[in-house]
C-alpha cells in the first residue's frame, strides 16, 4: 500500500456536529502519527483531497493550514505540501538515550501506548497533552523524557548505572504502586506527583511529596452549577464506565447545594468516546424530560449532541450541554460547546520544571518547609451550547 493510500484511508461523517475541515484535520493528523510517515513524504494536492471527500477547497486548505501551524506539514512553493521532521519530534517522544544524558525523567504509564492511541480518546487527550508539555520543556533543558511501563520500571531502573540523583519520576493519577515508591525512595530517585483528585483528598495523597493537584471534583461542580444557573432543573450526568467517583460526587453535591434531587436513572456511565456519548444520550432521552446534561469529556459530548439533534431537539433551547477538556473541536461544534478547560499542557510544563529544580538543586526543595505544592484551577469556557 502506498503512503498516499495509507494517508487517505479514512471516512468523514457528514452528520457529525464536528465540522468537516476539523474531522479532516484529525484524521490526517492521526494517519501521519500512526503510520510514522517519513520526513519529506508528499501529501496529495488539496484538489485531490477535496474531490475524494466531496469537500470544498476552502475546507481542505483550512485543515492543512492547521497542520502546517502545528509543524506537522510544511509547504514548498511550486512543489507541494510535505510531512515535516517535527511530526516525529512532536508526537513520538524521545526513546531512551545511552549514558551521557544530563538528566532523564521517567513518566510511568499503565498502558505505555496510551499517549498515542485513540482507543480511549479522553485518556489519550489528557495524557498526550501532559506529556507534550513535559517533553517540550525537557528538550529545552537538554533532558530526556521517557514514557515507561509502570510495571516494568522497577526492573529497568535496577539495571541502570546512572547516578540516581540525576534522574526523576513523574507520576500522573492518584495512588501509585507502593513497592515501586519504596524502591525509588531507597535508591534516592526523586519523585513528583500530578494528582487528579478532589483538593482535600489530594492533600492527603503523599502529603510529604512535591505535587500538582487538579481537582476533578471542582471541575464537575462548576459545570453543574453553570447548568443550574442557566435555568436547568432536571440534569443528567454522562460519565466514564471505567469509574469517575470524584465526578459523580461533584454532580450529587452540587444538586444538593441548590436543593435539587438527583436521580440515579440520570447517571449514565459509558465509554469515553464519540460513540459512547451518542449511546448514553440515546438512553437518557428515554428516561423522561431533561433540560441539561453535564458530560465528563468533550469527545462524549460531541456524540451526545449528535443524538440530540437526530431526536429533533435543539441545543441549548431544549437541552443545555456542558462538558470538560476544551479540545480543538469543541469551539467548532454546532453549536459551539461550553466546556471547562483543564490546563494539561501547562501541568506537564510545570511538573517537569519543578522536577528539574529538584534534580539540579538537590533535596532542599523536598523539605517540609520548601515543599512544592500547587493546585491549578480549571477555566470555564462559555459558548452557545449552554446559553
Amino acid at each position: 500500500m502506498t503512503n498516499e493510500s495509507n494517508l487517505l484511508n479514512f471516512s468523514l461523517d457528514v452528520e457529525s456536529p464536528v465540522p468537516l475541515y476539523s474531522q479532516l484535520k484529525i484524521c490526517l493528523e492521526e494517519k501521519i502519527v500512526k503510520n510514522k510517515l517519513s520526513k519529506g513524504t508528499l501529501i496529495p494536492p488539496s484538489r485531490e483531497i477535496a474531490k475524494r471527500y466531496n469537500l470544498s477547497r476552502q475546507h481542505v486548505d483550512r485543515a492543512i493550514n492547521l497542520l502546517v501551524g502545528k509543524r506537522l506539514l510544511y509547504r514548498c512553493r511550486g512543489r507541494g505540501t510535505f510531512i515535516s521532521a517535527n511530526a516525529k519530534r512532536n508526537y513520538f517522544l524521545p526513546t531512551i538515550k545511552e549514558e551521557g544524558s544530563l538528566s532523564r525523567v521517567y513518566f510511568p504509564l499503565s498502558d505505555p501506548n496510551s499517549y498515542k492511541s485513540t482507543h480511549n480518546p479522553t485518556k489519550w487527550y489528557f495524557t498526550f497533552r501532559v506529556m507534550k508539555g513535559m517533553n517540550e520543556e525537557a528538550m529545552k533543558n537538554n533532558c530526556t523524557l521517557i514514557p515507561y511501563d509502570i510495571f516494568l520500571l522497577k526492573e529497568h531502573l535496577k539495571n541502570l548505572s546512572i547516578n540516581p540523583a540525576s534522574m526523576g519520576v513523574i507520576f500522573l493519577g492518584g495512588k501509585q504502586p507502593s513497592e515501586l515508591l519504596s524502591f525509588l525512595s531507597r535508591k534516592g530517585i526523586n519523585t513528583f506527583f500530578i494528582i487528579m483528585e478532589d483538593t482535600a483528598k489530594g492533600e492527603n495523597i503523599y502529603p510529604d511529596k512535591p505535587r500538582i493537584i487538579i481537582s476533578c471534583y471542582k471541575v464537575v461542580c462548576s459545570g453543574v452549577s453553570l447548568l443550574i444557573k442557566s435555568g436547568c432543573r432536571r440534569i443528567g450526568l454522562i460519565t466514564s464506565v471505567h469509574g469517575f467517583p470524584e465526578g459523580e460526587r461533584g454532580y450529587k453535591d452540587t444538586l444538593k447545594k441548590y436543593n435539587l434531587k438527583w436521580d440515579k436513572k440520570l447517571i449514565m456511565p459509558t465509554e469515553e468516546d464519540f460513540s459512547g456519548g451518542y449511546l448514553a444520550m440515546n438512553t437518557l432521552l428515554k428516561k423522561g424530560p431533561l433540560d441539561g446534561v453535564f458530560i465528563c469529556g468533550d469527545f462524549m459530548a460531541l456524540g451526545a449532541m449528535k443524538r440530540i439533534k437526530e431526536a429533533g431537539m435543539s441545543i441549548p433551547e431544549d437541552i443545555k450541554i456542558v462538558s470538560f477538556d476544551d479540545i480543538d473541536e469543541a469551539a467548532e461544534a454546532d453549536p459551539p460547546l461550553t466546556t471547562i478547560r483543564i490546563p494539561f499542557y501547562e501541568v506537564g510544563q510545570k511538573a517537569f520544571l519543578y522536577m528539574n529544580q529538584i534534580v539540579h538543586k538537590g533535596r532542599r526543595l523536598n523539605t517540609k518547609k520548601a515543599l512544592i505544592k500547587e493546585e491549578l484551577e480549571p477555566q470555564l469556557i462559555i459558548r452557545k451550547s449552554c446559553f
